[in-house]
């Protein structure tokens, strides 16, 4: 019986924890995470920007104090996100967190990607626990603004069966000192671009040089044929031709030029 409970009351703290997230309009998204300053991050700060965008909120990439006004006025107002790496020896695994101004975990979300690759296998849980990430409400709310008890300790949102953690150095493999990324490359003349896959129907390009994804890829409904909407908000059409992915690219005239992105 008290088992049940147990359940129930986290069950329900959990959902109030969630629900104080979409009282949020603007999330923090740093260019690089603690945990994930090397490897290009395996494109985990970009992942996480595209997908809140998706979900309504407003990301916003610059460090504090370079915010606009209105944010520099109001810091309460932004949610902070980290990505933490949370893997043991068996699984790549990371825990989403969102902070409030005050320090305080409003929402702690775990998550175990699928793949034993390490750009794979981060890139797949960082999705999983974004999709339970609820939506913004996009409205304005009123926050706190100053710390005024120490932070509480907030439970973690999961339904995962926990998995006994041995101990190992963050960013070693997790099947061998062997293992390596497989990242699909494409390469656009000299300029490299990864091919990053956050669903069944749907991958980004990014590049190195730029925190905001070079181009989104959506399936449409004729076999490799994409819907792409290019890092200014042009939307076009992309297709597979051979080893090659094309972007019709528009220009001023009203014709197209075809960028070809050459897989390596």
């Amino acid at each position: 019986m008290k088992s049940i409970f147990k359940i129930m009351f986290v069950l329900s703290f959990a959902g109030l924890s969630a629900q104080s997230v979409s009282d949020y309009k603007y999330v923090y998204v740093p260019k690089k995470f603690k945990d994930f300053k090397t490897n290009n991050a395996y494109n985990l700060n970009k992942i996480l920007s595209l997908k809140l965008g998706d979900k309504n909120y407003r990301v916003v990439n610059d460090l504090p104090e370079e915010w606009p006004e209105e944010l520099q006025q109001d810091k309460c107002s932004v949610l902070m996100s980290e990505v933490l790496n949370d893997s043991n020896m068996l699984k790549n695994r990371v825990k989403l967190d969102f902070t409030d101004c005050n320090g305080k975990v409003v929402l702690s979300i775990p998550a175990t990607g699928d793949y034993k690759e390490f750009d794979k296998g981060f890139q797949d849980a960082l999705v999983k626990a974004i999709a339970r990430v609820p939506v913004s409400a996009d409205t304005r709310v009123t926050l706190p603004v100053a710390k005024t008890e120490p932070a509480a300790k907030v439970e973690n949102v999961t339904q995962e069966q926990a998995v006994p953690v041995n101990t190992v150095q963050k960013g070693t493999s997790v099947n061998s000192a062997s293992t390596e990324n497989r990242a699909e490359i494409f390469k656009n003349g000299n300029v490299a671009f990864n091919k990053v896959k956050l669903s069944p129907t749907q991958f980004i390009f990014t590049n190195s040089n730029s925190s905001v994804p070079y181009a989104t890829f959506r399936e449409s409904t004729k076999s490799g044929v994409y819907r792409v909407q290019l890092e200014n908000g042009i939307q076009t059409l992309g297709y597979d031709e051979g080893n090659k992915l094309v972007v019709e690219i528009p220009q001023n005239d009203g014709s197209y030029r075809k960028e070809e992105f050459v897989r390596q």
